[in-house]
C-alpha cells in the first residue's frame, strides 16, 4: 500500500490536481497509523493474560532470533527514517515508526 501511495503522490501536477499528489502520502499513513493500532491493541489482549498469571518460558532458543530480528527492524527503522527527512515523505516516516 505504501509503495503504491508513494508512486501516486509522485505524479506531476495535472488538470485535476493542480498542485500534485503529494497529499495521497497522508492517506497511506492513517492507514498505517491505524495498522499499527490494531496490532497495539492484539498485542495487549494477549499480553494481559500472560502478566496477570506467568507461566514459565518453554523456548528460551527463540529469544537469540526475536532479538536479532529486532535489532535488524531498528537499523531498517533508522535508513527509512533518515530517508524521510531527506525525501520530506510522511509516508517513509509512518513506515519508520512501523517498524
Amino acid at each position: 500500500m505504501a509503495l503504491a501511495m508513494l508512486t501516486v503522490a509522485a505524479r506531476p501536477a495535472d488538470e485535476d490536481h493542480a498542485y500534485g499528489h503529494s497529499k495521497a502520502e497522508y492517506f497511506s499513513s492513517g492507514v498505517e497509523g491505524t495498522l499499527i493500532l490494531i496490532a497495539a491493541i492484539s498485542i495487549a489482549v494477549a499480553a494481559v493474560p500472560r502478566l496477570i498469571s506467568p507461566k514459565p518460558l518453554e523456548q528460551i532458543d527463540w529469544l537469540s532470533v526475536s532479538v536479532t530480528a529486532s535489532l535488524v527492524n531498528l537499523f531498517v527503522a533508522l535508513v527509512l527514517l533518515k530517508a524521510a527527512k531527506t525525501h520530506n515523505s510522511i509516508t517513509l516516516k509512518a513506515n519508520a515508526h512501523h517498524f
